[in-house]
């Protein structure tokens, strides 16, 4: 998990919640809004776990949302061994950083927002051209979701 920032056409801020599947390359979520506090990506966390189960373990950086004690008692909670990158080491987490790099050069940069509602919408649209459409060298040529049907048996 990370965050990517933007900004709207008229300046407001925008924070992106980016979950990735590091096996699959599925991105997983991609939660827009003008902040986003350590309880509301927990919130995202228990979304996704509806249809793909409880992570074993996350990687993030040291973000002020990740250090939370919301975001501590959730793991606790839930079992998740909650991994956090050295400070100032963004190749520690290479995959999502990978992905933020196309999240941005892809959709970021070729839109100039209006507003957060239209900035959901697109983006929302990238994600799901980016997992049901977009083959990875890396996996096959496949797409991330025709590569975790593969492996789970039912491709």
């Amino acid at each position: 998990m990370d965050f990517v920032s933007d900004r709207t056409r008229y300046g407001s801020n925008i924070r992106i919640l980016t979950l990735i599947d590091e096996v699959t390359r599925e991105c997983l979520a991609l939660e827009v809004d003008s902040s986003l506090s350590g309880r509301r990506v927990c919130a995202v966390l228990n979304n996704v776990a509806i249809f793909r189960g409880m992570p074993k373990e996350i990687l993030t950086d040291n973000g002020s949302e990740f250090t939370s004690n919301y975001m501590n008692a959730w793991a606790y909670d839930h079992k998740v061994a909650h991994i956090f990158t050295d400070p100032g080491k963004p190749t520690q987490n290479g995959y999502i950083e990978s992905f933020n790099g196309k999240l941005r050069d892809e959709c970021l940069n070729q839109h100039w927002f209006k507003n957060l509602t239209e900035a959901k919408k697109i983006i929302e649209d990238w994600r799901q051209s980016y997992n049901k459409i977009r083959p990875h060298s890396s996996l096959g040529h496949l797409t991330p979701e025709e590569y975790a049907l593969k492996i789970s048996g039912e491709y």
